[in-house]
């Protein structure tokens, strides 16, 4: 082979390789970024639905294809902790929830309602002890009962709340849901439970029982306490981590909150008030919102017209995406957001 051709050859090998690199880094390039795209995506997206809030049906109605589930608030045990009262859920008495149906169904979200012992302004935790210390054959009543509601309504399960519980009732609990579960799973209805982070929680009893766990990342300073940030973003990371010790990843939902409080210096204790409440209170009161950048809160003072001091702290959208971020890089099975209805619209164009 003379020197021409053996340049040409040369050529051609050298053509082929360089071809076949190129095919090699595209496909490679292409290929692991779809995965990671993937593999990030929360597999669940709930929503809590504040029923009181008149906002909530609107951003429901708009944000919908956002979620997988949504979870009402409102079924409550009665003071005998055996009964459930539906009254919130009355079709006939709010008429809203026929539209929650009817976008849940056009969207294919599911609808789970929550089952808590609230009353009053706090958790009665002997509502729910009369239910947790009460029978086995009392408690599977109550599971069938309520099954029975779900499956004429066509819900798609329940979701637990019980909180402030006696201390000797957390060790009671998972027994309650593992009659729920059986029950539920033979009507292909799902149970899950929403978990206080404390001493005394049977935490790997209770995610056995479910099919998943929500951890409230939120309220790390609560309206029955001081003034001070919602969920700082080392207090949630903390929680996050705290909850991944004690969890499978794929049995764990972390609630990310969106909302506020009006702390007054002189009370005991506050209530929640919407994002947009919180808006327009400092736009009346001409306070201007200060961001924190030790928690990744929002906050703003103001004195009222008894010349009362007032702390507000808010969670917003850019503390949501902080958090949201934070959560969905540690691949676990989704988040939830507490609540729809009070929260920045603007954290929707995040999801």
């Amino acid at each position: 082979m003379n020197l021409s051709h053996r340049n040409i050859v040369i050529i051609f090998l050298c053509l082929i390789i360089l071809g076949a690199g190129v095919f090699l880094f595209y496909n490679y390039k292409q290929q692991p970024l779809k995965q990671k795209q993937e593999s990030s995506l929360p597999l669940i997206t709930i929503g809590f639905y504040a029923p009181w809030e008149e906002t909530a049906i609107s951003s429901f109605r708009t944000n919908a294809d956002k979620l997988t589930h949504i979870m009402p608030d409102g079924l409550t045990l009665d003071v005998s902790g055996l009964k459930i009262d539906f009254s919130t859920w009355d079709i006939e008495t709010n008429q809203t929830n026929i539209e929650v149906i009817q976008i849940a169904k056009k969207h294919n979200v599911k609808i789970v309602p929550v089952l808590h012992n609230f009353f009053g302004v706090n958790f009665d935790p002997e509502r729910a002890h009369k239910l947790l210390d009460s029978p086995e054959i009392i408690q599977e009543q109550f599971a069938n009962e309520l099954g029975d509601w779900l499956t004429q309504k066509q819900l798609n399960g329940i979701n637990i709340d019980f909180e402030n519980l006696y201390l000797s009732d957390y060790a009671k609990l998972p027994k309650f849901l593992n009659i729920l579960s059986e029950v539920f799973h033979k009507r292909n209805l799902e149970v899950s439970c929403d978990i206080e982070v404390g001493l005394g929680v049977p935490y790997q009893k209770i995610a056995n029982a479910t099919d998943y766990v929500i951890i409230m990342g939120y309220d790390e300073h609560s309206g029955a306490g001081q003034a001070g940030p919602i969920a700082s973003m080392s207090w949630f990371e903390k929680t996050v981590k705290n909850a991944l010790a004690k969890f499978e990843p794929k049995k764990l939902i972390i609630g990310i909150g969106n909302y506020s409080y009006d702390w007054q210096s002189n009370a005991t204790s506050t209530q929640p008030i919407s994002y947009q409440n919180s808006i327009l209170l400092a736009q009346n009161t001409k306070s201007q919102i200060q961001r924190d950048s030790a928690s990744q809160n929002s906050f703003f003072t103001y004195t009222d017209t008894r010349n009362n001091q007032h702390s507000v702290w808010l969670l917003d959208a850019k503390t949501f995406r902080l958090q949201l971020n934070y959560a969905q890089s540690k691949n676990i099975q989704g988040t939830a957001l507490w609540v729809i209805g009070q929260e920045d619209p603007a954290i929707w164009d995040l999801f």
